[in-house]
C-alpha cells in the first residue's frame, strides 16, 4: 500500500509544484508524510510536516457556523440588526444592515480591501504598512479600516463579497458569546464538528475538502482501514484529484 500512495503521490506532484504538506496514518503507523516547497520562499526554509498554513477565507465557514449556531439557541435572528448587537462604534455602517446581510455579502457596507474595487498592488501595500499584518490579533482591531468608509449601495440590493462583513459577523460572536472568537468557534463548532461522508457499497469515507487564495486543503478519515488522511498547502492544483486516487487505494 505504502509503494502504491508514494506512486499517486509522486504522479500527481511529478511538476513539482505543490508546496505544503501531505500526511497519511493509520492507528499504529505513518504509512506516508512529507512536506514540498517551502514555508518562506524568499529565505528559502522549507515546509515541515509540522508547518502550520493559513486557510485565509476558509475561516469564514466556521464564523457562518457560529452565527448559525446562536441563531439555533435562540440569541439573535436573521432579521437582527449589526448596530444592536455590537457594543462598538459602527460609524459609517448603514443602521440597516442586518445579519442576513452580512451572511450573504448583500450588506453594501465599505470594505478594507475591496475585491470589487481597482486596487492595485500599492494601495493594499499602503494598508500593510499603516496596518502591519502581525497586529491583526483582534476583531476589533479591523474596525478603524472600514467602519468610516462610505456605503458602497444600499443594504440588499445586489451581491458584493465582503470581508469586513464578516469581521462585524465575528464581533457578532464575541458580544453574543461573552467569549472571543477564538475560543467560541473551537469549543462550540471546530470541537464537535462533524464531516462529510463518501460511501461506495460497503466502503465510507469521512471527509471535507476546500481551498482559497490557492491554500488547499483535505482531510479524510477510511474507518474501515482506520487510516487518516490529509493535506495542506498552498497551490493552484487542487487537492481533490490527488485524493480522489487515494479514496481507490485506501477506500
Amino acid at each position: 500500500m505504502k509503494t502504491e500512495i508514494q506512486k499517486t503521490i509522486s504522479d500527481w506532484n511529478s511538476d513539482g509544484t505543490f508546496s505544503g504538506v501531505i500526511s497519511i496514518s493509520a492507528p499504529d503507523d505513518i504509512l506516508y508524510q512529507e512536506a514540498f516547497g517551502y514555508r518562506n520562499r524568499a529565505e528559502k526554509l522549507p515546509n515541515k510536516p509540522d508547518t502550520a498554513f493559513a486557510i485565509a477565507s476558509g475561516t469564514k465557514l466556521f464564523t457562518a457556523l457560529s452565527i448559525c449556531k446562536l441563531i439555533d439557541g435562540g440569541l439573535l435572528s436573521l432579521e437582527s440588526r449589526i448596530r444592536d448587537l455590537i457594543p462598538h462604534d459602527l460609524k459609517s455602517i448603514n443602521k440597516e444592515v442586518t445579519v442576513f446581510h452580512l451572511l450573504t455579502h448583500t450588506s453594501g457596507i465599505g470594505d478594507y480591501i475591496d475585491e470589487e474595487a481597482s486596487s492595485d498592488y500599492f494601495d493594499i501595500l499602503r494598508l500593510y504598512e499603516n496596518r502591519p499584518v502581525h497586529k491583526w490579533d483582534s476583531l476589533a482591531y479591523y474596525l478603524p479600516m472600514f467602519n468610516e468608509l462610505p456605503q458602497k449601495f444600499s443594504p440588499g440590493e445586489r451581491f458584493g463579497y465582503s470581508n469586513a462583513g464578516f469581521v462585524l459577523l465575528g464581533l457578532v460572536v464575541e458580544g453574543i458569546s461573552k467569549q472571543i472568537y477564538q475560543k467560541y468557534v473551537t469549543e462550540n463548532i471546530i470541537l464537535p464538528l462533524g464531516v462529510f461522508i463518501r460511501q461506495d457499497g460497503d466502503k465510507k469515507a469521512y471527509y471535507s475538502v476546500g481551498g482559497d487564495f490557492g491554500v488547499d486543503y483535505f482531510s479524510a478519515y477510511f474507518p474501515q482501514k482506520e487510516i487518516i488522511a490529509s493535506a495542506l498547502g498552498n497551490t493552484e492544483i487542487n487537492t481533490f484529484p490527488l485524493f480522489k486516487r487515494l479514496f481507490e487505494v485506501l477506500g
